[in-house]
């Protein structure tokens, strides 16, 4: 499992401290850079100011929900014709919030706590 096929730049926005370390941990161990957004604003913010190959965005956040902050992101796509990937992180498990993620923009979705098989596999396809 420690071998992947790609590095990547990874924008992990998460508000609690403990989701952060476990995503940091596994993303780092498998060679990706990480760097986190504490709200969907920063996390906007970051994406204007750098270049990432995936985002993982909580859905509840302070200042600017995850649905929220993939608005702006995607309307900001809009411009530049730039498509970043950007899959949900929430602890709602249900097909609805899946599709409501899906709905939102998002192009996928992992339910939290993280499971390192189902994040290996949805990083391998970005």
């Amino acid at each position: 499992m420690r071998e992947t096929r790609k590095n990547l730049k990874i924008l992990v926005a998460e508000d609690n401290k403990v989701n952060q370390r476990l995503a940091l941990r596994l993303l780092e161990k498998l060679g990706h850079s990480v760097v986190l957004a504490n709200n969907g604003r920063e996390a906007v913010d970051m994406l204007h100011r750098g270049v990432f190959d995936v985002v993982l965005m909580d859905l509840q956040m302070p200042e600017l929900g995850g649905l929220e902050a993939t608005a702006v992101i995607r309307e900001h796509e809009k411009q530049t014709g730039i498509h970043i990937p950007i899959y949900a992180l929430t602890a709602h498990a249900m097909k609805a919030d899946r599709e409501r993620c899906l709905e939102a923009g998002m192009d996928g979705y992992l339910s939290k706590p993280i499971q390192s098989r189902e994040l290996y596999k949805l990083l391998d396809a970005v």
